[in-house]
């Protein structure tokens, strides 16, 4: 301690008698009771400085700029997080690394609509990147791995109502059935997190798919496991998805329901699905 601080000339050692005996000090071993007790009277006499006293010259008028200063260098942030509260997402709790003892414990998800959201969302997750084939048996087998994890994360109780991984598999098979989600499948990148900074506005969210063509930012899309959306909610998922095409530039953005089929477009959805076909080579 001494060699790696300041304290070369003099180190004083506490001495703690009535230290618990878990404690760092009763852990460790100082021979402590045969270090020499400080002595004060070597150190040398207090120095005081005499100093004027100064008169405070500042006008009401300058305070107020160097008020004004000092809190335009420090200018408040706005973070806008549009899927934060998705009442059908909750962190990812499944195929995670054993937890940490640094690290504190995810919550599990709570209620029937983000437990599903959760499995239906990796579901597809895996199919877009490759790991899972679009089969009812492949999905359903997964989908049944995937429930006995969120089963042993979750608080033994006969109230919590698990998703059916058979109705979950064929939702995902009929999704990615839909007409126009089948022809953006081969473009989709799947969990990417968007961010941007405009002024002192922040944004900051994860995105369910991509769409991207050549390095380009075509499309956002986004799944939504409601099984009856009310109209705001609609409105509600719109205005995320128009949130992450402005920050990404895309040329359109769509919500998908997986439940009822239904796709809801924002922007330019005959402009996105003509960039993604593909262009025969020539002859």
């Amino acid at each position: 301690y001494v060699v790696c601080t300041r304290a070369r000339d003099l180190l004083i050692v506490p001495n703690l008698p009535t230290s618990r005996a878990a404690s760092w000090y009763r852990a460790v071993r100082l021979d402590k009771l045969e270090l020499p007790e400080v002595n004060l009277d070597q150190l040398p006499d207090k120095v005081v400085e005499d100093r004027a006293a100064e008169a405070n010259l500042q006008t009401a008028e300058e305070f107020a700029e160097e008020a004004w200063t000092v809190a335009a260098s420090a200018p408040v942030l706005r973070w806008h997080q549009p899927s934060l509260h998705d009442a059908d997402r909750t962190p990812s709790l499944i195929d995670l690394p054993p937890v940490s003892e640094l690290t504190d414990p995810a919550p599990p998800p709570i209620g029937a609509g983000p437990l599903r959201g959760t499995l239906l969302h990796k579901l597809a997750e895996e199919v877009i990147a490759g790991e899972l084939e679009v089969s009812l048996e492949a999905l359903i087998a997964r989908a049944d791995e995937l429930l006995a994890q969120l089963r042993s994360q979750s608080p033994p109780s006969d109230q919590i109502e698990f998703p059916d991984s058979v109705q979950a598999a064929t939702t995902i098979r009929d999704t990615l059935a839909i007409r126009d989600v089948a022809k953006m499948m081969p473009f989709l990148e799947a969990e990417v997190p968007v961010w941007n900074a405009d002024g002192a506005t922040l944004l900051a969210g994860r995105v369910d798919a991509l769409i991207v063509r050549e390095g380009r930012v075509l499309g956002v899309l986004d799944w939504k496991s409601d099984l009856m959306p009310s109209p705001n909610l609609k409105s509600h998922y719109v205005s995320q998805v128009e949130a992450y095409v402005a920050v990404t530039g895309a040329v359109a953005g769509a919500v998908v329901f997986m439940t009822s089929g239904e796709v809801i477009w924002v922007g330019d959805r005959d402009g996105l699905l003509a960039q993604l076909v593909t262009t025969p080579p020539p002859i």
